[in-house]
């Protein structure tokens, strides 16, 4: 599979998260907010950031592994 492939396919994951987890990662990860920026801007605690972003990997993850195997 060609990298811009994957790239559209992991959008298509992010696209499809809830709303309070897409936000924290798009956040982190596109627009390289620290986590500690993340919590002051949500007005959440800094280990709910962490908290979601630990299960947005994790269900991003899961969801590739289902529909495009592990390897």
């Amino acid at each position: 599979m060609e990298r811009a492939e994957q790239r559209r396919i992991l959008q298509a994951l992010i696209d499809a998260l809830p709303e309070e987890k897409r936000e924290i990662f798009q956040m982190v990860y596109e627009d390289e907010v620290t986590l500690r920026e993340v919590a002051e801007r949500l007005a959440i605690p800094e280990g709910t950031v962490k908290s979601r972003l630990f299960h947005t990997r994790k269900q991003l993850a899961a969801a590739w592994g289902r529909r495009y195997g592990r390897g």
